[in-house]
Formats: structure tokens, sequence, C-alpha cells
């Protein structure tokens, strides 16, 4: 039997302790966390009696003693490009949190000294796992949809998250955009986490090969503002049906899927669509199972799996976790990100979201304020021009921080400091 992958978890705040601290210890034929490190005692303290493994405040420490095989990085985004790069020096294979970085330039960075040193480097994106997005990739392979021709996304996740489910969805990059941004003062919104003094909506259409269409429209924060919450609207239109998620409350999102009927491809008789539930499945206290409309947060059940049945077929996706007690859709994604992760590390399976996937999310998010920046004007998503965008934001990141942040030194030192 394999021996499970030993990992240092590298960021031990907000991040680490919502999802790491209660998918990490669910996988233990898979991962073992022989290492914390944070700069913050607290944080650290926190880790290392969680998991039972050694604390260290300094990055340089750690690699210093090298316990580990493997790295998640959980660290704020600023620091990923260097501590990354450390962490390849070292031959040292790792899993960094979205998103990938700040800047395109950083980020290809990280993509090309890890295939230096020989080392798997991946970004932790899990938003392509959501249930609805894996029936929904069942159903188009399977014809059901017809060709689908767009794909239209309201007060999502608009940003690194979306250009990622974009690309896994389509199963490729894009070919241009079209965007534009419209700002407005709001309310002071505070919670623990974001302030907005104003709101900045964005609409942004790309272009796939094929005639696929995707299109993004959200405000600042999916819905902190008091519109919805997420995941928002979803709408996978083909020439054959839909598949239509609606906002019913946080992280929850009821969904359907809406065939034509064959007599109405086929004789030109006319009609509706008609709509097919998907259905959550979850596991009770009790061991029974119970069948929910939405997903999401359900106290006390344990989620097994989604599906729909259609006239010519059932459909469905597993929580392959549910016996370890990964209980929520969310907490399945993430354990399926460090799955896959060790596994590639292992050389032993497969590679569903890339590095150079990760990467072009950032690559879209350069080339919609680009074309935003032009009224909306049409941009290629590899236009020469996106490098200066690149180089403007690199600027302001440095403006930010008071140093270079292709500097390793100067941004471990920042973010790791000597006590």
């Amino acid at each position: 039997m394999t021996t499970p992958l030993d990992i240092a978890l590298i960021g031990c705040g907000r991040r680490a302790q919502r999802v790491y601290f209660h998918v990490l210890p669910k996988l233990p034929k898979k991962v073992r966390v022989v290492a914390v490190c944070d700069p913050v005692a607290a944080n650290r303290d926190a880790a290392a009696a969680h998991f039972g493994a050694p604390g260290f405040g300094s990055l340089r420490e750690l690699l210093r003693t090298k316990p580990m095989a493997a790295a998640l990085v959980a660290t704020p985004p600023s620091s990923h490009h260097a501590v990354s790069c450390l962490l390849s020096a070292h031959g040292i294979h790792h899993l960094v949190e979205t998103p990938i970085c700040d800047t395109l330039r950083q980020a290809r960075d990280m993509a090309a000294q890890a295939a230096r040193h020989g080392v798997v480097f991946r970004v932790a994106e899990q938003f392509w796992r959501d249930p609805v997005d894996l029936l929904a990739r069942q159903l188009m392979a399977a014809g059901v949809l017809g060709r689908v021709g767009r794909i239209t996304h309201f007060q999502a996740h608009l940003g690194y998250h979306n250009n990622s489910r974009h690309q896994v969805m389509a199963g490729g990059a894009p070919l241009a955009v079209n965007a534009v941004e419209s700002r407005m003062d709001t309310v002071h919104y505070i919670n623990t986490e974001r302030h907005h003094r104003d709101e900045t909506f964005r609409n942004r259409s790309f272009y796939f090969p094929g005639g696929l269409l995707v299109t993004d429209l959200a405000g600042n924060i999916k819905g902190a503002l008091g519109r919805y919450d997420r995941p928002g609207l979803m709408e996978i239109d083909g020439t054959h049906g839909a598949i239509v998620q609606e906002a019913t409350g946080h992280w929850n999102g009821k969904a359907e899927v809406r065939p034509v009927p064959k007599a109405s491809l086929t004789d030109g008789s006319g009609g509706y669509s008609e709509s097919y539930p998907i259905v959550y499945r979850y596991r009770d206290a009790d061991g029974q199972t119970q069948t929910l409309s939405v997903h999401g947060k359900a106290d006390g059940l344990v989620f097994l799996g989604a599906h729909v049945e259609l006239p010519q077929a059932r459909f469905a996706v597993e929580n392959e976790f549910a016996s370890l007690g990964v209980a929520t859709p969310g907490q399945a994604a993430f354990a399926g990100v460090v799955h896959d992760f060790a596994r590639l590390v292992r050389r032993a399976g497969p590679d569903p979201f890339t590095a150079d996937m990760a990467v072009m999310s950032l690559q879209m998010d350069l080339a919609a304020a680009l074309s935003a920046g032009r009224q909306g004007a049409q941009v290629r998503i590899a236009e020469p021009e996106i490098a200066q965008v690149d180089a403007d934001r690199l600027a302001a990141v440095q403006a930010q921080f008071g140093f270079d942040p292709l500097d390793i030194e100067a941004v471990v030192g920042h973010a790791f400091p000597m006590p």
C-alpha cells in the first residue's frame, strides 16, 4: 500500500483553518501533515496542536529542516511567487492556494521554476468541482444539450475562479474577450473579510474555439452588497436543451436540466422544454439517505452525491470521500484537489487543472482589464499589450509594499519576518 505523502502546511491563517484543518485529517491515506509554518504565533500554535506537527515561524527554517516531500501553500497571494520559487529550488512539490499570484510575470516564473527543478506545481482551484459543473460536463459529453453555444453567469464568482471553471467546461483556453466596467458608490459594507465603499460591475464575454460564448456579469463580491448569494445564476444553453442554476442561499443553488422534447426536435411540433431537477443526496445521523433540491450547508448531514433522472438515462456524481467524513460539497471539492495533487506527485493520477491553465486564468483577467480600458473593444487573449497591463499591476504591487515583488528575498523577509 502506498504510504501517505508527507506535506508541510505553509500559511495557517483563515483559509487554512476554514478549509484544510477540516479536510487534511480526513485524508490519512493520501497526505500526512509533518510540519506547519506561519509567522503569527497564534496561527502556528493552533495548527501545530491541530495536526500534531512541529511548528515553524520561518520559511527558511522549515526549508533547512525539510521534513516534507511536498507543501500546501495558503499564504496571502502576494507571497505565492516567492514561496513557490523557493520550494521549487529546494525540490519540494507544492500546491498553491488561489489565486495563483498577483501578476502574470510571476505566474509564468512559478511554472517555469517548477519545470526547471522537476517538481509538481499546481494551484488549488476547486470551483469546477461543484456538483452542477460536474454533472453539466457529463451531460455535455453525452450530447444531451446538443452543441453548447452559450454559458452565462450573473452575480456568480467573476474573476480567477470563474476563468478556471470556463477553461475546464470548454476544454481549453479562450481566444478573445470583450469587457466593460461601471463603478458606483454604495453604502459602506464591512465584514470580517472585505471593506467596500463602492462597487465595480463587470461584464466580460469570452470567446472560445467552436463558437462557445461565456459571459460573466458580476459586482465586487458575489452578492455581499445585498443582491444575490453565491453561486448566483448560471445558464448553459445548447441546441437541444439547457441547464439552469438559481441563487437560493449562500453557496446553495437549485438547479435543473431542461432538455427540448425529442418530438420538437424531429417533427417541428413545438412545445416548451421539459424540466428535470438536479437532486442532492445526503446521509443523516441515522444512516438514512435524504434528498434535497439545494446543496450547501446541511448541518448534521453528509453529502453523498448529486444526480438527475432523464428519460434516456440517469446522470450522477458521487462524493468519493463521504465515508471519510468529508461532509459538504465544498469540502469534497477541496479533498479532490488534494487527492489529485498527491496522485500527481506519485505520477499516478489525472491532471484536470494544469499549471498552464492556472496561469491562463490570470491572463484572462488581464485581457479583460485591457478590453475594459478600451471601452469594450475586443482583445485577443494573447495580445502583446497585455504585458503592459501586467507591468502596471506589478508596479502597483511594488508601490503597495515598497519593494520589488520579484525579489524573492525581500518578499520572504516581509511575509516571514525574523522574530
